[in-house]
């Protein structure tokens, strides 16, 4: 905590001083002052300190001291306070699999009629089944847990997506959540395929950190967003009318912010500000028809809702292994909603030994307390995903109840990490 409050005021000073030295009127001495004592952490309660947004694949907790609190969790009650939709994740193969045998069956059914499609449900229609309930739960899940969120029940949740070539943490906030002035959403990252199906759909959004880029950049971005914009009009005059990056149809009027911003980078976090923005998001989460794996042409809702068709299906099982699969994105919110799995981080602790002339090896936590060396490091293994709430429940407890102290590391889900801008 102490380190983090010299980074926190240095930061805050070097920031003031930028202020000011930009600044037409400057602040009085004593107005800068007081502006600077407002933003330092010295006097600051636990509850009032900054907050990590991102959401972590784990947390390893050392200490020279044994948790005694994970042999209390083991003996306690299998209660949480996170909830989570789907409760599984599915692996790539099995998804393959699905979608391979439901565009079979439909190629079959196309092909050779009504009984043939009979014949082969079997086992087409396992994997047809299969992406259609799943894809019919998420839905219904999602929809509960915004209604949660607009009765005010729910104050944040995430929407997680962890798809290759698109993996972005959206964050729903309400009023006064971080400071907004009102309900807003946060979109992490997001591409130039992304930002074209949102404005076809009529999301509003901003790009807050698309500033950043230098003046060279903003000149290079402003001449590629007009030459996006007019290949996308002679494509759209020639009949073509889809973006083959995002698989939907874009008007050619419609100009495409962010052109000359790098996909997935930090410069392309998304603002939904407003009731009506973040509703246009919610929206757009809800009839995405990408989910399920999305090959390079046009968008694979067929392969996701358990359907056929188009090209994707036509190629049969082949075209399909080519494509790139992933899971419906991930739910996290702290309180229950419907088709929410109650759900509790796996925790494994170890014991690194330290005896002069060994090298260090875990050692299981119920190993003979004898056996501990002076020098030896005890671990906790936190495994997520872990929005900030669990760990700021975890790290309050262990600061009650592990009194020798501790280091954490915590590794972050990367497509989370720009949530904590500014």
């Amino acid at each position: 905590l102490g380190a983090m409050r010299v980074a926190y005021n240095a930061t805050a000073a070097a920031s003031a001083g930028l202020a000011r030295a930009a600044s037409v009127q400057p602040l009085p001495a004593a107005a800068d002052a007081a502006a600077f004592a407002g933003c330092a952490l010295e006097d600051l309660a636990p509850e009032q300190l900054p907050m990590d947004w991102g959401v972590k694949r784990s947390m390893t907790l050392s200490s020279a001291a044994r948790f005694e609190l994970h042999h209390k969790a083991q003996r306690a009650p299998p209660l949480a306070r996170d909830w989570r939709h789907p409760e599984q994740p599915l692996e790539p193969a099995t998804v393959v699999a699905a979608a391979a045998a439901a565009a079979t069956a439909a190629a079959a059914a196309r092909s050779h009629g009504g009984a043939a499609a009979a014949g082969s449900s079997s086992g087409g229609g396992g994997g047809r089944g299969l992406l259609a309930q799943r894809l019919t739960a998420w839905r219904g899940a999602l929809h509960s847990l915004y209604g949660a969120y607009r009765g005010g029940e729910c104050k944040l949740f995430y929407v997680l997506s962890q798809a290759a070539r698109q993996p972005f943490a959206a964050l729903f906030l309400q009023k006064g959540v971080r400071g907004s002035g009102e309900a807003c959403a946060l979109l992490s990252q997001s591409t130039r395929a992304l930002r074209a199906r949102l404005v076809a759909a009529g999301v509003p959004f901003s790009m807050p950190l698309q500033q950043e880029l230098g003046g060279a950049a903003q000149r290079q971005a402003a001449a590629q967003a007009a030459a996006e914009a007019e290949a996308l009009e002679q494509a759209w005059a020639g009949g073509d009318g889809e973006l083959c990056d995002a698989g939907g149809q874009v008007p050619a009027a419609a100009l495409v912010p962010g052109s000359g911003v790098a996909d997935n980078s930090r410069q392309s976090l998304l603002l939904m500000y407003g009731p009506r923005a973040v509703h246009g998001l919610y929206d757009f989460l809800l009839n995405d028809t990408s989910y399920g794996t999305r090959p390079r042409g046009a968008g694979s809702s067929r392969l996701a809702a358990g359907g056929g068709g188009g090209a994707g299906a036509a190629g049969g099982r082949g075209s399909v292994q080519e494509e790139t699969p992933f899971d419906l994105p991930l739910l996290l919110a702290p309180v229950p909603f419907e088709g929410g799995a109650v759900w509790r981080p796996s925790i494994k602790a170890f014991t690194m030994s330290g005896r002069p002339g060994s090298a260090d090896a875990p050692h299981p936590a119920a190993a003979d307390p004898a056996d501990d060396h002076a020098s030896a490091s005890h671990v906790l293994q936190v495994s997520g995903p872990l929005p900030p709430w669990t760990v700021w429940r975890l790290c309050g407890l262990l600061a009650r109840l592990h009194p020798p102290g501790y280091t954490a590391v915590l590794d972050p889900e990367a497509a989370s990490i720009p949530l904590n801008s500014r």
